[in-house]
């Protein structure tokens, strides 16, 4: 009899834990797609544009592809990376290819392609009521 409820106390306490792995894995999720989401809203109601220099690219697993990106402002290079989730034109992989991107002119490393900020659904929604 005693065993069959130190079983049932330690199946509790793994469920538990799986449990808490589970929530916490949710919340880091969420607390991330939330920060994202900030940085588009700041982007879209108070980011520049300008032109950015795509200098790498590199292979995902699923088949997409990743450009890096760098440009100037004020005489200092900043860096930011955007997929062919965001941007088609990432699959073509032309060496030194532009690409439009949004930055908050108060802190430039704050920075997104300006299809990803557009493509947010977040900022569709903010856009379709103002």
């Amino acid at each position: 009899m005693k065993n069959k409820k130190k079983k049932a106390v330690n199946n509790r306490k793994k469920t538990s834990f799986s449990h808490y792995l589970l929530i916490g894995i949710a919340i880091y999720f969420v607390v991330r797609v939330s920060a994202v989401t900030y940085h588009d809203l700041l982007l879209n109601n108070k980011g520049d544009y300008t032109i950015a220099e795509i200098y790498k690219y590199h292979g995902l697993h699923k088949g997409g592809v990743r450009g890096y990106y760098e440009f100037k402002i004020n005489e200092k290079w900043y860096k930011g990376w955007t997929t062919t989730l965001n941007d088609e034109k990432i699959y073509k992989k032309i060496p030194y290819d532009t690409l439009t991107i949004m930055y908050l002119p108060s802190n430039p490393e704050i920075n997104r392609s300006k299809n990803a900020v557009e493509k947010d659904l977040f900022v569709v929604l903010v856009n379709l009521f103002k």
